[in-house]
């Protein structure tokens, strides 16, 4: 904040107009990463680990309200299949995926699936965002911890025509008590 704040009256002594907007722009930037960022940590931080996967998740929308519109598909039984570390995984899965929407893409709109087949959830995030300009793999923290019990997730889309987030998470443990 005080890197901002420091930008904020550097752009008091600009004279040129042109310099100014420049600054400005620079100054929006950063303060909607810091806003963004708070909202990630704030998902991070309010998401019990006790609570039901349907209550987490509705919990996410309600975090997201206003930014961003979630549309949610879960298939059958998607909680009872899934040990406390998947369903962590899971819950912080759908949660990048709506942050980089928001964020990265700055879609309007999010529609995730989650779903099992033959052993595996697939969670699947269709957004309006920008897009990107070609198929990348997710590598952040998160993505690490899905690599960790074998899972996926990569990102495809064209520049413009939003994104298509794909992760998968292997059902390899029963289900551990909560």
């Amino acid at each position: 904040m005080e890197s901002i704040a420091l930008m904020i009256r550097n752009v008091a002594g600009q004279t040129k107009p042109s310099s100014r907007a420049a600054m400005l722009e620079s100054v929006r930037t950063s303060l909607n990463t810091t806003y963004e960022d708070l909202m990630e940590l704030q998902t991070a931080l309010s998401s019990p680990r006790d609570e039901p996967l349907e209550a987490a998740l509705n919990h996410i929308s309600e975090i997201w309200s206003g930014l961003v519109l979630i549309r949610w598909s879960v298939g059958s039984n998607i909680a009872e299949k899934l040990d406390n570390k998947s369903r962590d995984i899971l819950i912080h899965v759908v949660t990048d995926m709506i942050t980089n929407a928001a964020r990265h893409a700055r879609a309007e709109k999010a529609d995730l699936s989650i779903e099992e087949d033959k052993g595996v959830i697939c969670i699947t995030c269709l957004d309006d965002g920008y897009g990107l300009k070609s198929e990348r793999s997710c590598d952040g923290l998160v993505a690490q911890a899905l690599a960790e019990i074998g899972g996926t997730w990569a990102v495809s889309s064209r520049e413009k025509q939003g994104a298509r987030s794909v992760a998968r998470i292997p059902l390899t443990h029963k289900k551990g008590p909560r």
